[in-house]
């Protein structure tokens, strides 16, 4: 049995409030036992030449519970899909319960996700929502002269 993101995030709720440990540790230890779909999402951000309030970008394969492909951006796509912070990405294809909205952040120099309850980021690297860097080596090299670079990852959420 598995259970849907918003049970699960009501039934970690009542058992971490009704413990004495610390909420942290608590919701570490539930979800360790707590039975939860995984989605899996590769994304990889693009920064153009354009204008800050235009110029962040993505191209993504993003997989339902077992391994079922939910959306994945066509090649014909270029840049890619914008998720400047003025226009962010919603995605809801079938299969997915809740709206994805993806934001890139240049004030924090990440992407934000929001899916149903659940909110994370590139850097986050624990909790029902994580991420992992797996190439930035042409991320911030144009120096002052301006290229287009960019930079994957991988994350996985409960879904």
């Amino acid at each position: 049995m598995y259970l849907s993101l918003a049970t699960l995030v009501l039934t970690l709720s009542a058992a971490v409030s009704a413990s004495p440990t610390p909420l942290s540790s608590g919701l570490e230890d539930i979800a360790r036992r707590v039975p939860y779909n995984t989605c899996k999402l590769d994304i990889t951000e693009i920064r153009t030449c354009e204008p800050q309030d235009r110029n962040l970008y993505t191209r993504f394969r993003l997989e339902g519970p077992n391994q079922v492909l939910w959306h994945e951006t066509p090649q014909l796509s270029a840049p890619g899909l914008s998720i400047n912070p003025s226009k962010p990405l919603e995605l809801k294809e079938a299969g997915m319960q809740y709206i994805l909205k993806i934001t890139g952040r240049h004030d924090k120099d990440d992407v934000e996700f929001k899916y149903g309850l659940l909110t994370w980021t590139t850097e986050s690297t624990s909790g029902f929502a994580k991420c992992r860097g797996v190439t930035a080596d042409d991320w911030n090299k144009g120096g002052s002269h301006c290229r287009t670079d960019s930079r994957q990852f991988q994350c996985e959420f409960a879904c």
